[in-house]
């Protein structure tokens, strides 16, 4: 009970500060403002590490690295509550696009890395008249 107290003070001081520092009202600020205010606020707090290799990243990285792809997919024209499929190894650079979506406000799904694109494609309909973006993101390691 406890917990949950504090996760939704914690949220809610996240919320206010990133509203504060964007300029906004709070009712209009969405879990990405709250991820990257979080990120933000411990800047080298450990955020991932890769289990393979051992290689560490802290929130400050992932929070630059992040911005600068949100800011390429807006201008590539993405807008938010486009459709956004992430699919890919799993890997440090899997997690930018996943924040990236988040704090552009764009829908994501993430893809098994298992599914052949015939198997892809069935599942895939495209309506140009609604103009939906998909995007895959294929994160590329060496294995």
């Amino acid at each position: 009970m406890l917990d949950k107290i504090y996760i939704r003070q914690h949220v809610t001081a996240l919320k206010l500060k990133a509203a504060q520092n964007y300029n906004i009202s709070p009712e209009k600020c969405h879990i990405g403002h709250v991820i990257l205010q979080g990120l933000l606020d411990r800047p080298f707090a450990l955020n991932q590490i890769d289990a393979a290799t051992d290689e560490r990243e802290t929130n400050i990285s992932v929070a630059k690295r992040s911005s600068r792809l949100a800011s390429a997919m807006h201008k590539c024209g993405l807008r938010a509550g486009d459709t956004v499929v992430l699919m890919g190894y799993n890997h440090l650079d899997l997690a930018i696009p996943f924040y990236a979506c988040h704090f552009n406000g764009y829908s994501m799904c993430a893809i098994d890395t298992t599914v052949t694109p015939g198997t892809f494609q069935r599942y895939l309909i495209l309506d140009t008249e609604i103009n939906d973006w998909i995007i895959l993101f294929f994160a590329l390691v060496h294995q």
